[in-house]
């Protein structure tokens, strides 16, 4: 998400550099894959499988165990019994929010800029020559996080003239890059991700709703 241009419309640019408005509100185009980069936090909180805490982005509780957590990552990654039902939190004290069990729900591969992407600057780009001059390719070696309150919010990047460093995909809703060879990430769980209104945040991954 770039900014919301009004209530009822958000300009979006993706991986691939295409910029362009969308709904989010009363018709709705898009869902939120991550919200972490945004900083969205759930203080107090852990994933009970990898233990990370607090919890960045949408938290995801057991319908059917007592006081148990995960984190997006290990949610889609099919962790914790698949039977069993969870509710989606997507922001500290939102409504409780429950899924059909992940069993039964279809997944979906999502693209664009994860490791192994190849990539060239972006619209933001603000790193003089780094990147061997404008049009120059990199290859992405991992996401990252751009700062400790923004997880998963910049890819670290080696390019072909043998430089490396990080750069923001998503901070505080910049993009330095921009795929033109994308890479597949993780595969998620589509519908059981919130649908993005208009009171969102700058940063946000998205994917659309069909």
């Amino acid at each position: 998400v770039r900014n919301f241009e009004s209530p009822e419309e958000v300009v979006v640019v993706w991986d691939n550099g295409t910029a362009a408005n969308y709904r989010c509100s009363g018709a709705y185009d898009l869902r939120i894959l991550d919200s972490a980069p945004t900083g969205v936090k759930h203080d107090g909180t852990m994933c009970d499988m990898c233990r990370h805490q607090p919890i960045f982005g949408i938290r995801w509780k057991c319908a059917e165990c007592a006081n148990y957590d995960l984190c997006s990552i290990c949610y889609h990654g099919d962790k914790h019994p698949l039977r069993h039902r969870f509710y989606r939190i997507t922001t500290p004290g939102s409504e409780r929010v429950l899924q059909d069990p992940r069993r039964k729900s279809k997944k979906v591969a999502i693209r664009g800029i994860f490791p192994g992407a190849r990539v060239v600057r972006g619209v933001d780009w603000q790193w003089e020559d780094q990147d061997g001059g404008n049009g120059r390719r990199g290859k992405v070696n991992e996401i990252q996080d751009w700062s400790a309150a923004s997880p998963r919010s910049a890819a670290y990047v080696v390019w072909d003239n043998g430089a490396k460093n990080l750069y923001r995909v998503g901070f505080e809703g910049m993009a330095d890059l921009k795929v033109v060879n994308d890479a597949k990430g993780q595969t998620v769980y589509r519908d059981h991700l919130p649908l993005l209104e208009s009171r969102g945040l700058g940063g946000l991954d998205l994917m659309g709703c069909r």
